[in-house]
Order: C-alpha cells, then sequence, then structure tokens
C-alpha cells in the first residue's frame, strides 16, 4: 500500500487541488494551543479527546445502556471542547505570565547559529 500511496499524494496536486492546497496549509494537523510546533495529527487528537472523556467516567460500561450510549456520544464532543478550552485558557493565561512562551528554535540566536 505504500507505492498506493505515494502515487496518490504525487498526483493529489491534479486530481484534487482544493485538497493538496489544504494538506499544504497543514489542514491534516489540529493545534490544541497557539504554541508553535505543538500541532498533532487529527486522530491522535480524535483519540485525546476521547481519554479526556474517559477519565472523567466516560464510556464505561455504556455499551450495555444503548440510551446512556446515545447520550455520551452526542454530549461526549461538545464535553471534549469544553474541557479543552479550559486547558487552553489556562494555557494561554500561563504564557502571559512567562518569558518564554516561544518555542527555543525561535530565539536569534539559534537561528543565527544554524544559517
Amino acid at each position: 500500500m505504500g507505492s498506493v500511496h505515494v502515487r496518490d499524494m504525487i498526483s493529489l496536486q491534479h486530481m484534487h487541488p482544493e485538497v493538496a492546497e489544504d494538506f499544504c496549509k497543514g489542514g491534516f494537523t489540529v493545534h490544541n494551543s497557539q504554541h508553535p510546533f505543538s500541532a498533532i495529527a487529527s486522530d491522535q487528537a480524535h483519540e485525546q479527546n476521547n481519554a479526556a472523556l474517559k477519565e472523567d467516567g466516560g464510556a464505561v460500561g455504556l455499551t450495555q445502556n444503548p440510551d446512556a450510549f446515545r447520550r455520551w456520544s452526542v454530549a461526549g464532543p461538545e464535553m471534549a471542547k469544553l474541557i479543552a478550552e479550559f486547558y487552553s485558557s489556562m494555557e494561554e493565561r500561563h504564557s502571559k505570565q512567562s518569558k518564554h512562551s516561544r518555542h527555543h528554535e525561535q530565539t536569534a540566536s539559534i537561528q543565527k547559529m544554524a544559517s
């Protein structure tokens, strides 16, 4: 399947230019914070949302109760969004208080060494 994937990626610009453009803009990642270099793959973000819900009681035992599972399925993504917003607001508050809110490779001295 590796050769199929490579072929698909090579032909992406011609076959689906709008997808290729979004891909080049980073549309295949999720940004959970405003910190540089903090993007993660969308499937990993989905797993993190599931983990956040499971920590708070989440899906334990829901497979035996269809009504409870339906409620969790509807409310779960919204709960994950609220939890993420809370953590994001805490990070913003912390970064305003911190002098080190940039990635270490963004400092002038590191960039000068690289050039």
